[in-house]
């Protein structure tokens, strides 16, 4: 599932168990690597944040690509989330 679809389907269905999931997956794959050395449970806190995150700027993005920029510009501080 691409970025896009998973845009659309929380726009239209923000209980879309198949975009959260992926959304859920693309997060992790890039909190793993970066925080995995300061536990699990903070990738875990970070997964669950930046998801959080996503679905609140989903109303204000206009369309997908500016929603991704709010969850690279989070990703690009991962000290934040520690």
């Amino acid at each position: 599932m691409r970025w896009a679809d998973i845009y659309h389907g929380l726009r239209h269905d923000p209980n879309d168990q198949r975009a959260w999931d992926q959304l859920e997956a693309g997060i992790r794959a890039w909190a793993r690597p970066d925080l995995w050395n300061r536990g699990w449970t903070v990738v875990d806190d970070v997964v669950a944040e930046a998801c959080t995150e996503v679905v609140l700027a989903l109303d204000k993005a206009h369309s997908a690509g500016t929603a991704l920029a709010s969850l690279d510009s989070a990703r690009g501080r991962p000290d934040r989330w520690c």
